[in-house]
């Protein structure tokens, strides 16, 4: 899926009221794969959101959008600087709407 057509569902689906998805796979160092399926809802406090993300603290920014449950099976995770760049891109791009699906 491209990321004009992905843009274009994401509009559809919060136009008719459907919450967004975000999924991503992390594969550990032993070759397992996780798979992280967010739902980014249509309302959320983006003015909260945005407050802490300015302020550097973006688990609480990612909190604030999915709830601190949803963000447990991240926390083991081992990730490297390419990885972790690609992912916070994937996320902002799926809560803004432009991105992954």
């Amino acid at each position: 899926m491209t990321v004009d057509t992905t843009a274009a569902q994401a509009a559809h689906d919060e136009a008719k009221g459907k919450s967004r998805a975000f999924t991503w796979t992390h594969t550990d160092d032993d070759g397992q794969d996780h798979v992280l399926e967010l739902a980014i809802p249509r309302k959320f406090k983006r003015f909260k959101f945005a407050r802490r993300a300015g302020a550097g603290d973006f688990v609480g920014a990612l909190e604030v959008v999915f709830g601190l449950r949803a963000l447990e099976p991240m926390e083991e995770w081992e990730m490297d600087a390419e990885e972790w760049e690609r992912f916070m891109t994937a996320l902002g791009e799926a809560i803004g709407g432009t991105g992954n699906s």
